[in-house]
């Protein structure tokens, strides 16, 4: 599919996917930066194993329940980004705090351009419906050139070929 969408030009396509994969790598990165700076806390051994292993567990649980896709609690509207939002904040602050500032400002960014393209090819679960992102962003379909010329950025079904 990847490689169709790159001989056909469809560029657009290509960063979409690519977008899809830094989100995977972003949530991987996190679970795994929760439970490094859990194990490495300035703390007696039994508290860092314990929150090594806590906070990345409940990263997973409030993810698992409020933002995955398949969720029958999934949050949506501005929920669901202030969440994402949150728990990403705090990944990077765990950074910070770990005094990996090249590292947090890097996660930071990549958050920032994954958020922001998120928006742009309105994947976000609550701006797949066009009467939503028209009442939240104030844009319709045809404002998008790259929808005009046949894809569209509205079904994740459009990658099925």
């Amino acid at each position: 599919m990847i490689f169709k969408c790159w001989i056909k030009g469809d560029k657009m396509t290509i960063i979409k996917i690519a977008n899809y994969g830094l989100a995977f790598l972003l949530e991987m990165s996190a679970l795994f930066i929760l439970g490094y700076w859990g194990f490495h806390l300035q703390a007696d051994k039994t508290i860092r194993i314990v929150v090594g292993i806590l906070a990345p567990l409940a990263m997973i649980v409030i993810w698992g329940i409020w933002c995955a896709p398949t969720s029958t609690h999934r949050l949506d509207g501005i929920w669901l980004l202030l969440i994402k939002c949150l728990i990403f904040a705090i990944v990077t602050y765990c950074l910070f705090s770990m005094k990996l500032t090249a590292f947090a400002v890097t996660f930071g960014f990549l958050v920032i351009l994954h958020l922001g393209l998120s928006l742009y090819f309105k994947t976000l679960w609550w701006l797949q419906n066009e009467s939503q992102s028209q009442k939240y962003l104030g844009s319709s379909r045809d404002s998008f050139p790259v929808i005009s010329q046949g894809f569209s950025f509205w079904k994740l079904t459009d990658f099925a070929s």
